[in-house]
């Protein structure tokens, strides 16, 4: 296992990642400690908030759908001090999961899932995107249940919109196989593809590439949606700026 991202060893939060320390097509670094990834904050104690708290964390960004958070909140939304945020993703699918009750059609591959993300929640994404502008915060933590699919695509736009290579990209995005042991597909209740469980940096290339297609790059994807050029710019002083 050759990881080229600095991981956190923080107890209850496997696939604890920066994305700080890759270079850009540009020559520059994406700064260490200002945007991190993970698995879900419902499993931490004391010691681990303290170490969040640490790593100057002031802004926590949950993607896990409503119910998803509502059987298993975050610690670290009644905390002072880190500013907690909500916004709920792939809702109805999460949700349907956790009850053990899906009944529609999975999407044919992992790609379409993000594709359909990228293009039918781009609300959603707007939002995340302006929280991550916001001024009052500087270091944040965003996350879903693995820290893989809606993490991944979040992440996939940070680091595409600070101009890191779209293969570096889909490497870090690989790199959860190895950081975290989902439940067994077996285990479901009902029949699930075991794609659903892989992170193959072909996945995430391909997404990029419809990016790339579509809408003619991650930057102009981000302004399509809405995001107006000043909160872009303060989203990149905050990848970029030491």
């Amino acid at each position: 296992m050759d990881l080229k991202c600095r991981l956190y060893d923080i107890s209850g939060i496997p696939n604890m990642r920066d994305l700080g320390g890759y270079a850009t097509k540009d020559g520059r670094c994406v700064v260490m400690g200002r945007f991190i990834r993970s698995t879900a904050l419902n499993d931490i104690g004391s010691d681990a908030v303290l170490k969040l708290k640490e790593l100057g964390i002031d802004c926590v960004i949950d993607l896990r759908s409503k119910l998803e958070r509502k059987r298993a909140p975050d610690i670290i939304e009644n905390h002072d001090g880190i500013h907690f945020v909500h916004v709920p993703m792939l809702d109805n699918i999460q949700s349907n999961f956790v009850n053990g009750n899906f009944s529609g059609d999975f999407p044919a591959s992992m790609t379409e899932m993000y594709i359909g993300l990228l293009d039918n929640y781009s609300d959603l994404f707007k939002t995340i995107f302006e929280v991550f502008a916001d001024k009052r915060f500087s270091h944040y933590l965003f996350h879903c249940t693995a820290g893989k699919d809606r993490t991944g695509v979040t992440a996939m736009l940070l680091l595409g919109l600070a101009g890191v290579p779209a293969e570096i990209i889909a490497e870090d995005y690989s790199y959860t196989r190895f950081l975290f042991d989902p439940t067994p597909v077996e285990d479901f209740p009902f029949e699930i593809p075991k794609y659903l469980f892989e992170s193959a940096p072909h996945t995430m290339l391909a997404t990029i590439r419809h990016i790339d297609e579509r809408y003619g790059g991650i930057k102009q994807y981000l302004s399509c949606i809405g995001i107006r050029d000043g909160d872009m710019q303060s989203v990149l002083d905050k990848l970029l700026k030491e």
